[in-house]
């Protein structure tokens, strides 16, 4: 297992230089979380894992995020979880 103290200088300094990218969520100009989508017939699953805590607007934009990426790829609407 790997122990990072500041998971987000990880994903955003490290892990690029590795050829590995992953989608985040910016607050404030800052990686809030990591997250990843798959399809699930026809909707959108969507799994955020966040770095810490996330404002009550954070998590409304999130999950506004999620229903438009749904339907720019054409599925009926999308289900988010936040862990």
């Amino acid at each position: 297992m790997l122990s990072v103290p500041d998971v987000q200088a990880l994903y955003a300094s490290e892990l690029p230089k590795l050829g590995w990218t992953a989608p985040v969520v910016l607050v404030d100009g800052r990686a809030a979380t990591v997250w990843e989508h798959a399809r699930a017939g026809n909707r959108l699953r969507i799994k955020v894992e966040k770095f810490g805590p996330l404002s009550r607007r954070v998590i409304a934009g999130i999950h506004e995020e999620a229903q438009d990426l749904a339907r720019f790829l054409g599925l009926a609407g999308g289900d988010v979880e936040i862990s």
